[in-house]
């Protein structure tokens, strides 16, 4: 957290009821809000470790942080202050509020344990450590708010508040029973592969590489007792890399093949001695945004059977996996439990946020007016906001302090759930303290999904929120789909063997609809351009090349035609012809056939003509049920009957003289010879 620049004169105690608001409001000594001139945020503190991140007895608290200037200005004489409350939090809702409003359990100020720094120029850092013996506050047993204020000089001479931050601690925390307590761990990606087998980009294979965010996410829950929840496409897209492939954005490549083969092998290992895995539905479709969008129910329901009923990761895992959809991080309707359970996803996963009562944890059924109840999971989400050690220590501090309150609250839930988000992204390190603080915490009882207990007494049946708001798909995903299946459909007769079948329809809506265009919009376009070039390129690419102009000796005649195949796949076409005038010139429209990628073959064509003149004819590609695809290309074919006149009129001269010089000869034999002088 960060407070921006605020006088002060002396030491502060608590707060006033007002807040910052924008600009240059800062906090005053007095618990006044004040206006510093020209102020703006001067510095930002994280911390770090907390140590130790359970305390108690006659521990001594140390706070580990980092302060940084972000400044233009020195930051003069800083101190790193302890700031606590004595008042301990009572529900886990309150320990969210706690990152979510500054002024919540406030607490006071505290300088006995601090030491002053060396000034901080702009841009720099500096590390500092508040070690505070628990003896020292006085606090009792539960879940305790601690952080640090840090006050410091500026240029002009005053000494201000320039930054804070703040986190929970359970103090002495003793439970009857353990808590039992399921961690979900899913792996999942953006979707990228294509129906012809080509990945959108190279961005999975970074992922599966060694230190990728998922290869730290497989490598950090192997062997433990997490339920996997594993995406379907995943496997799927490894599996297509895995012998070489090609992307859109790159071409042909065989980088990231080494890295999806190590993966999936790894996978199918873990999966095979984990005690219990699950499938998300593939490509995890955002069925609440595609009703929101005006798709209809039918096509949804359709799309995520298609996608519940993948088999890769039962093939993988060597035994039948049950679908289960994450929603914990998304509005839920009725509408939409009731399209997943029709769909035959027999649990979904929801948010305390999505339920009444807020308080259910773990397993219980959703009531429905009028309707069956469905069978659900009310999990929590867990922060892995931050950076660096902040990320790790705002993980870890949140599981021990929501899991304590929940262990320690009588009447409170039995039970908790721990769902991360599906494509979540936490640090090696984060994912790591996770999973330790989950299975070591003394109170807290590591159990699978399987493993959890029924419901708790009263949490048979949760009902809904009412006017949940599903957000619709980003915007241009579902015309672009919808353009993308009616292309499909009316260019299917083109393609030798089916590019995008009906049968794989479902597969590319999912896709198309994947939750993960939600938090990156421009993705899913991306993939969505990607997936129309697989099917309207093809179109684009044949060409039909004919002579501009075409000249007929005689009233019939042939002339070439080229037809070009610049397409990655083999397609079915012919040449249908339409003549200005049909009743004076018409050609012979030739019969589809098998033009393979990339091939260039050129045709003959008749054409026949009743008179002489000339008419403009215009040629298209057609399919093999008639539909016209790519561009039309036109020529001027030109008839006349002089060349044959021509040569008539140089017969019949020859014929004529050779009849004079016959007639000639045939006179001169039949002439008396002349008399000569003598006689």
């Amino acid at each position: 957290m960060t407070l921006l620049a605020g006088v002060v004169v002396g030491p502060v105690l608590a707060p006033s009821s007002a807040g910052p608001g924008t600009g240059s409001v800062a906090r005053a000594a007095d618990g006044v809000w004040a206006q510093v001139p020209d102020s703006a945020e001067v510095a930002s503190v994280t911390l770090t470790q907390v140590s130790p991140a359970a305390a108690g007895g006659d521990d001594v608290l140390r706070l580990s942080g980092v302060l940084t200037n972000t400044s233009d200005s020195p930051i003069v004489d800083p101190v790193p202050a302890l700031r606590w409350s004595a008042d301990p939090l009572q529900s886990v809702a309150e320990i969210d509020l706690v990152a979510e409003n500054p002024l919540f359990r406030y607490g006071q100020v505290d300088y006995r344990f601090s030491d002053t720094l060396d000034t901080v120029d702009p841009g720099e850092r500096t590390r500092f450590v508040l070690e505070v013996p628990l003896d020292d506050l006085a606090i009792g047993r539960g879940v305790f708010v601690v952080g640090v204020d840090v006050l410091a000089g500026l240029p002009d001479g005053l000494r201000v508040f320039v930054a804070d931050d703040r986190t929970t601690v359970p103090v002495d925390v003793e439970a009857d029973d353990p808590l039992p307590v399921a961690m979900l761990w899913p792996l999942a990606a953006k979707p990228s592969l294509l129906p012809d087998g080509r990945l959108v980009d190279d961005d999975l294979a970074g992922q599966v590489a060694p230190g990728g965010r998922l290869d730290n996410l497989l490598r950090s829950a192997g062997g433990s007792e997490a339920t996997w929840v594993v995406d379907p496409d995943l496997v799927a897209s490894l599996s297509a890399m895995a012998d070489g492939y090609e992307t859109v954005a790159g071409g042909e490549t065989d980088e990231g093949s080494a890295a999806a083969t190590r993966y999936l092998a790894d996978l199918g290992d873990t999966l095979g001695q984990a005690a219990d895995v699950r499938a998300m539905p593939m490509a995890d479709p955002d069925v609440g945004g595609a009703l929101a969008s005006g798709i209809a129910g039918p096509a949804i329901e359709a799309t995520l059977i298609d996608a519940a009923t993948d088999p890769a990761v039962s093939d993988l895992a060597g035994r039948a996996v049950a679908p289960v959809a994450l929603l914990g991080d998304r509005p839920v309707t009725n509408r939409m439990l009731g399209i997943y359970s029709r769909a035959g996803i027999a649990t979904s996963v929801l948010s305390p946020d999505s339920v009444e009562p807020g308080s259910a944890q773990g397993r219980t059924r959703v009531s429905r007016e009028k309707r069956r109840n469905v069978p659900a999971v009310i999990a929590r989400v867990p922060p892995t906001d931050g950076v660096g050690g902040r990320s790790e220590l705002t993980t870890r501090q949140w599981l021990l302090s929501t899991t304590a309150v929940q262990a320690t609250t009588a009447g409170g839930p039995s039970v908790m759930v721990v769902e991360p988000s599906a494509r979540w992204t936490p640090s090696a390190a984060a994912a790591q303290v996770l999973l330790s603080a989950w299975r070591s915490t003394q109170w807290v009882e590591p159990v699978t999904m399987a493993g959890l207990p029924g419901p708790a007494e009263g949490q048979e049946t949760v009902a809904l929120v009412d006017g949940a708001q599903p957000s619709p798909l980003p915007d241009g995903i579902a015309t672009g789909l919808a353009e993308v299946v009616e292309d499909a459909e009316r260019l299917q007769p083109l393609f030798a063997e089916p590019v995008l079948g009906s049968d794989e329809i479902p597969a590319v809506t999912a896709r198309a609809t994947s939750y993960a265009w939600q938090a990156d919009p421009e993705a899913g376009l991306q993939y969505l351009d990607a997936l129309a070039s697989g099917v309207v390129d093809a179109e684009q690419q044949i060409e039909l090349v004919v002579s501009p102009s075409i000249t007929l000796a005689s009233r019939s005649g042939r002339f070439p035609i080229t037809l070009v195949n610049g397409a990655s796949v083999d397609v079915v076409v012919g040449v249908d012809f339409t003549s200005q005038n049909s009743t004076r010139l018409r050609v012979e429209n030739i019969e589809p056939v098998v033009l393979t990628a990339g091939e260039k073959r050129t045709f003959t064509a008749t054409a026949l003509a009743t008179a002489n003149g000339r008419l403009q004819v215009t040629a298209r590609l057609v399919t093999s049920e008639g539909s016209q695809v790519g561009a039309p290309a036109t020529t001027i074919v030109d008839v006349t009957n002089v060349g044959a006149l021509g040569w008539t009129v140089i017969g019949l001269g020859g014929v004529l003289m050779v009849a004079a010089i016959a007639r000639s000869r045939w006179r001169s034999r039949r002439s008396p010879a002349a008399p000569t002088g003598d006689e």
